[in-house]
């Protein structure tokens, strides 16, 4: 939604890796649907509705229950690409 705010929190993300030695953040390819077809153990997937690695979330979350019958989905309100800590944060902040 905000174009130049993201990219100045990835290039804040990106400097505070390096200042800790951290490796390159990794860029993985989308899978295919005959690889999503193929897991077949449980898997939860947890997504922020706004998350800016996925241009559309809810159809990220549609496609992948379609292909995995042994899929639990959460598409979390208001939570952008790092959806655990901001739910940690949320919860914190309302104890």
């Amino acid at each position: 939604m905000h174009p130049q705010k993201f990219q100045l929190r990835i290039h804040e993300i990106l400097r505070v890796r390096e200042s800790y030695g951290m490796m390159p953040p990794v860029r993985a390819a989308v899978m295919a649907d005959e690889d999503l077809r193929r897991i077949e153990v449980p898997t939860s997937y947890l997504l922020g509705d706004r998350d800016g690695a996925t241009a559309q979330p809810a159809e990220a979350i549609r496609r992948t229950e379609s292909l995995m019958p042994h899929l639990e989905t959460v598409l979390v309100p208001g939570a952008g690409h790092d959806v655990v800590v901001a739910r940690l944060s949320s919860s914190a902040r309302k104890s």
